[in-house]
């Protein structure tokens, strides 16, 4: 007779645990480009994890701040999105952030269109994270160190057109200014140019960090 052995036992295969998005950050490219990236990274070693790395997809606007809690064996990841401050309220109000990240108030159609979430500027819901200013950049080889208001107001409203009309190297003044969606951009034309409007010659960039690589170059 032929003894046929049994069958060996099926080998259990504990699953890992895909990558966990644990906080979902989206808006104002002047915070969630450098400094919440450096808060998500902060939080999770605060939460026990390691092997943390900050990866940009294919998308610039994009951040992924990723790292492993021991306890779970799993990826955590915080999932930053940077574009503009309206972006913060507009996803808030979509459900696909969990935290709106803005460089400026938020406006009374916001609070109106959020007002299912609570009061939008009660202490509960709106957290200062920093302050900080504008600045006023030129290229690095350019000679002007110092603007008054009024020449500034002058520069960007188009009345003055040319270095040497503020004490520079003759030379035609381009100009460069983030777009109407950026927080950054509404305190300037807030604190600035008040009732003044910007040149129509003035070039709009969307993020602080392509204005920047622009005017270096």
């Amino acid at each position: 007779k032929k003894v046929e052995s049994p069958p060996p036992p099926p080998i259990l295969v504990t699953p890992t645990p895909g990558p966990e998005v644990i906080l979902r950050l989206h808006g104002s490219n002047a915070l969630a480009t450098k400094l919440i990236p450096d808060l998500a990274e902060a939080f999770l070693k605060k939460n026990g994890a390691d092997n943390i790395v900050r990866l940009t997809e294919s998308e610039a606007d994009k951040i992924l701040v990723q790292g492993v809690i021991p306890e779970k064996l799993a990826l955590q990841v915080i999932e930053i999105i940077a574009q503009d401050s309206g972006m913060a309220f507009k996803n808030l109000a979509a459900g696909t952030c969990d935290i709106g990240l803005a460089s400026r108030k938020i406006d009374q159609q916001e609070i109106q269109e959020l007002s299912s979430l609570g009061d939008m500027t009660s202490q509960k819901s709106e957290n200062v994270v920093a302050l900080d200013g504008i600045a006023i950049i030129v290229h690095r080889d350019n000679p002007i160190d110092t603007l008054s208001i009024d020449q500034i107001i002058k520069i960007f409203t188009g009345e003055i057109q040319d270095w040497s009309d503020v004490n520079g190297e003759a030379g035609p003044i381009k100009i460069y200014a983030l777009d109407d969606n950026s927080g950054t951009y509404e305190a300037f034309q807030q604190t600035v140019l008040v009732d003044k409007q910007l040149a129509d010659s003035a070039e709009r960039i969307p993020s602080d960090v392509v204005l920047s690589e622009r005017v270096s170059a």
